[in-house]
């Protein structure tokens, strides 16, 4: 835990105590999933700016603790139910002169990226926040993101469309909106069955956790699971995920050749 950035009651800026047990510093989560500091890396590398790179920092309840191995938590996502009118700090990075960032259409202002990160501080709304980079004044690129609509549900989506025999497979489990829009802060308990092939893992990028990672259950974070799977001689893999509170949701993968 000597990077989280935790509202967990037990956490401290360095070494954590058990179950604390992902250092989580990187840019990708154990998931892959990228967070702010990749699309920092992203924006620090192109050869000229583009479209900038729109984040913010996760809006949960209690004491923010930041982890002194880390610059940044954000993820790009503008869903956080039930913090209307909280304080959200959104970070877009982009290698372009401003940034101007706008919610419902309405702009927040403008800011001039220090070490191409441009940072605004903005109450919650649910809508969409849009940031627009401009070099010598003129637009040059821009991100939108889009609030989950409707109510939560579960979407599992393998990696590929078919599989041979003996290959390890990834099914990525997420908390999503009737419009497909992830669902970060609604993290649940979830349990998987698997027909066909044999479950190798299923768990998330939660730092703080005792789970068994064989066991099939586990809850996930900021709307994130991952199932890795090792296909045998079955003609098709079926994955069916439970979770608290929520309709289930399966996917089905066949043999590649048949």
């Amino acid at each position: 835990g000597i990077g989280a950035w935790s509202h967990e009651p037990d956490a401290v800026t360095f070494a954590k105590p058990y179950p604390w047990r992902l250092a989580d510093t990187g840019a990708l989560d154990i998931l892959g999933h990228p967070n702010g500091a990749a699309f920092l890396a992203k924006a620090t590398w192109e050869s000229a700016p583009g479209n900038p790179y729109l984040c913010v920092r996760p809006l949960l309840p209690g004491d923010l603790v930041k982890g002194i191995w880390r610059g940044t938590n954000s993820i790009p996502s503008w869903t956080w139910h039930g913090m209307e009118g909280e304080e959200a700090v959104a970070e877009v990075f982009t290698k372009a002169d401003r940034v101007e960032l706008l919610l419902n259409g309405t702009s927040i202002g403008k800011r001039e990226p220090v070490l191409n990160c441009a940072t605004f501080t903005v109450p919650y709304a649910p809508g969409c926040l849009e940031a627009v980079a401009y070099v010598g004044g003129s637009p040059c690129g821009r991100t939108t993101l889009r609030s989950a609509t409707g109510k939560t549900c579960l979407r599992v989506a393998f990696e590929k469309e078919a599989f041979h025999a003996g290959e390890l497979l990834y099914a990525e489990v997420a908390l999503v909106g009737e419009n497909g829009e992830l669902v970060p802060n609604a993290d649940r308990s979830l349990s998987v069955e698997l027909s066909g092939g044999r479950l190798l893992a299923f768990g998330s990028a939660r730092p703080r956790s005792e789970t068994d990672y064989t066991q099939g259950k586990d809850h996930t974070w900021l709307g994130h699971a991952q199932a890795i799977i090792q296909a045998g001689e079955e003609p098709q893999i079926t994955l069916t995920v439970h979770g608290e509170g929520i309709a289930p949701a399966e996917a089905s993968i066949a043999r590649a050749g048949r």
